[in-house]
């Protein structure tokens, strides 16, 4: 079904994607020896394909340039690659490299139009989710994200292009091009969707304003120095969904798609919020969890002998972690008013927490 806009679904795309599959398999390159590709069905905003080979199999993962405003170009996937390549070179197991394909050893490509990057098969991924992930993930998943920015301070240093591409797509200006798009398609939505609470429009209006007085108060939030001690390498969407649980370990992580130069504290920011209440960030916190969370990270940062978590920082980043969903809620505009919720949930109670944690 369409959305409220009016903008093609991620379904449609999907769809759209399923249908080319042997235009895609042509263009695909010939060392992969790939017989078959079939779609798999998951959550992901991306399309991902399954390619049989003689002796193994291969994740083809198509990005998704139809319905977000994100146009990803391959000088910003193939930076990725080579940063995921670094992490794992460096030890940070938890994690599938993409394959550098064709003869440049270029990480990205396009096949029948589509933005392509491929990567091992992990048979783990037909498992079903496990009921226990989420708790998984709070009691596991904060040291292995305290891992991830350990190895990625390091691979600051060496990685080639670690400045460029999708690491610089997140400084204030872009952020601002993208967000004002999205902004426009949320007012848009609610000015047609038939029954919008009529106080969504001054709310998501107060947000904007909150947005804009955040990014000239909060720079270092997207301009951190690399000479910072505490920079690294940010996962940008870590989160119970992208990461694949076995026993009662995080045993993979995954869609590094928002991979950039950062502060620890945003990628703790993001996954403490989204783990303590309903998916993408709908309604009042749990903030026992939320605590929980943090807390995990700090006893991580301790026992690898580090600093913690920044007070300063953190705070921004629960705040700009609330208005950037905000500005991405235009398919469902009840979808306002629950994050507006959250933010002012936040507000009353995140310096208590905050102090209790840090």
């Amino acid at each position: 079904m369409a959305s409220v806009t009016g903008e093609p679904t991620v379904a449609d795309w999907k769809r759209l994607v399923a249908a080319g599959l042997e235009a895609i398999h042509r263009e695909l390159p010939a060392e992969l020896r790939v017989s078959a590709l079939h779609p798999v069905q998951t959550a992901s905003w991306n399309a991902v394909l399954r390619a049989e080979a003689d002796e193994r199999s291969y994740c083809v993962k198509v990005m998704n340039e139809a319905t977000t405003p994100v146009e990803w170009t391959l000088e910003e996937l193939d930076v990725t690659g080579r940063v995921l390549a670094d992490l794992r070179a460096r030890g940070f197991s938890r994690l599938l490299p993409a394959l550098p394909l064709g003869e440049d050893g270029r990480y990205a490509l396009r096949c029948a139009g589509y933005a392509v990057v491929v990567f091992p098969w992990c048979d783990d991924f037909d498992h079903p989710v496990p009921p226990h992930s989420r708790a998984v993930f709070a009691s596991s998943g904060a040291a292995v994200l305290h891992e991830l920015h350990s190895k990625g301070r390091a691979a600051l240093a060496t990685a080639r292009g670690i400045r460029s591409g999708v690491l610089r797509r997140h400084g204030p200006d872009q952020w601002a091009e993208n967000a004002a798009w999205l902004w426009e398609q949320s007012a848009k939505a609610l000015r047609e969707h038939i029954g919008a609470p009529p106080e969504a429009a001054g709310m998501l209006r107060r947000a904007r304003e909150q947005a804009a007085e955040l990014a000239v108060h909060s720079p270092e939030f997207f301009l951190p120095t690399l000479a910072r001690e505490d920079t690294t390498v940010v996962h940008g969407d870590f989160r119970p969904e992208n990461v694949l649980v076995i026993g009662d370990t995080v045993h993979v992580v995954h869609d590094f798609d928002f991979l950039r130069v950062g502060g620890a504290e945003e990628d703790v920011a993001y996954a403490a919020l989204y783990y303590s209440g309903r998916p993408w960030f709908h309604g009042r916190r749990d903030w026992q969890q939320f605590a929980r969370f943090l807390t995990s990270y700090q006893q991580a940062a301790r026992q690898a002998g580090r600093p913690g978590l920044r007070r300063s920082p953190l705070e921004a980043s629960l705040y700009w972690t609330v208005v950037r969903e905000l500005s991405m809620s235009f398919q469902t505009p009840t979808g306002v008013a629950g994050q507006f919720e959250l933010l002012e949930d936040l507000r009353a109670n995140v310096s208590d927490v905050l102090d209790a944690c840090l």
